[in-house]
């Protein structure tokens, strides 16, 4: 896609970088193994130690050192092995013979959070559910392992789920061989005035199944007009990287739509639905008479016990 002002490059910005690269420069300074280990402060300030936690071994933790044979010595530690063992349980699950079978089962931290995420998003729970003594009840029937999490936790569980399932559908769109259809549609709140806009991506995949995601719905700045549309547009084309891989937009027949396409070269498709809407209420403008009567008639009948008890006689009175 080409914008016919200006192709200087936008800044991608989308509230959550700031989140972004706090995660980033964690990964990147701590190791997995510091989950099992201890640092050890030492008198010498240059020369760091570290201690396992499962059978108090000293090692060196030097950063020049880096953490491989702490990582080994992990891999063998006795006391180690000896505590995941303990934390097997028994699983029945269906076989594929359609009877039970019989496996070891490990409580996976990991996996817990991100159930809670999916469970926060799809059922729509506010965060503060998983402070619910209810909620961390069942958890601790369920798991005795589980540990309790905060609110602010499991928001940040939810933002890294987001970010996961961004990257996925930015590398589908990629992988994607051909171009990318859009349709977006902008709605008014009526309680608060503010104006919202969804864009959704449609594409088929390698396997030719077609596949659609909502890449942007988030809320407009006031002034609501073409231009500034067209911007939000164009930010959410540079952020998912597919500024160029734009076949069409499909949109209703608003005025700042086509202030819109006019700022942009791509094929404008008009929305059917929104076509056969505004159709329906032309024809319906010419029966609003007749349709307004008989509505003024069933309000008389029903507002009135006796009016309602005679008009259902009637039917029977005149087919006698």
């Amino acid at each position: 896609m080409t914008m016919a002002s200006s192709n200087t490059p936008i800044p991608v910005d989308d509230r959550f970088n700031e989140y972004e690269s706090a995660l980033k420069h964690q990964k990147s300074t701590t190791s997995k193994v510091w989950d099992e280990k201890t640092k050890l402060e030492c008198e010498n300030k240059n020369e760091l130690k570290a201690q396992c936690n499962h059978c108090k071994s000293i090692f060196s933790a030097k950063s020049s050192s880096g953490t491989s044979h702490l990582r080994r010595h992990l891999n063998h530690c006795l006391k180690k092995i000896n505590n995941d063992i303990t934390q097997y349980t028994i699983a029945t699950q269906p076989s594929l013979r359609g009877g039970p079978s019989i496996k070891n089962y490990k409580f996976n931290a990991d996996e817990c959070c991100r159930a809670i995420s999916t469970f926060l998003m799809c059922g729509k729970h506010l965060f503060r559910i998983v402070e619910e003594s209810g909620f961390r009840n069942m958890m601790r029937i369920a798991s005795p392992n589980f540990k309790n999490i905060s609110r602010f936790i499991a928001a940040m569980d939810v933002l890294m789920h987001y970010a996961k399932e961004r990257d996925h559908v930015k590398e589908e769109l990629a992988k994607a061989p051909c171009l990318n259809c859009l349709t977006s549609d902008n709605w008014n709140l009526e309680h608060t005035n503010d104006e919202y806009i969804c864009i959704t991506a449609h594409w088929i995949d390698k396997d030719w199944k077609l596949q659609k995601r909502s890449i942007r719905f988030r809320a407009l700045f006031p002034l609501y007009d073409g231009l500034n549309i067209v911007d939000e547009l164009v930010l959410c084309l540079y952020q998912w990287s597919i500024d160029k891989k734009i076949f069409s937009i499909t949109l209703d027949n608003a005025s700042y739509n086509d202030v819109m396409v006019s700022c942009l070269k791509n094929h404008q498709v008009r929305c059917c639905a929104h076509i056969l809407n505004l159709i329906v209420k032309a024809g319906l403008e010419l029966t609003d008479g007749v349709v307004g009567k008989i509505r003024n008639g069933i309000t008389y009948i029903k507002s009135r016990e006796f009016v309602g008890k005679d008009f259902m006689m009637w039917p029977t009175k005149v087919f006698i």
